[in-house]
């Protein structure tokens, strides 16, 4: 499945123009403003639902998902960029090989940064 509000013929963001009731029926035809948090796919959605469930502990979130903690960081700075408020960090040699060392992220998610694809 593709990004959520991206058109999947050209991949240009889609904009709402009709609300409609569930109950009744009732439609509303404007432009309208949508959220942030709308550029969230299923999974980025959920993540963050759990992010704040654990109270932004990410010790306690890579336990609640069952996942590494150097994950649930990648996980987070991915949600962070998808929303636009993530500050670029400078990736240098020597910074992935300290977080590497420090088992901030694995040696996948190193060469992956290491490439440029992180």
């Amino acid at each position: 499945m593709g990004r959520p509000n991206r058109c999947p013929v050209c991949g240009g963001e889609l904009v709402a123009r009709v609300l409609e009731c569930k109950v009744c029926g009732t439609q509303v035809h404007g432009k309208f403003l949508r959220s942030p948090f709308d550029r969230l796919d299923d999974e980025q959605t959920e993540f963050l639902l759990e992010f704040l469930r654990s109270e932004g502990n990410f010790t306690e979130l890579a336990r609640r998902m069952n996942l590494s903690f150097p994950t649930v960081k990648s996980r987070f700075y991915a949600i962070l960029r998808t929303l636009g408020i993530e500050k670029r960090r400078k990736t240098t040699v020597s910074n992935v090989l300290d977080m590497l060392e420090r088992g901030e992220i694995s040696a996948d998610e190193a060469e992956k940064l290491l490439r440029g694809e992180g």
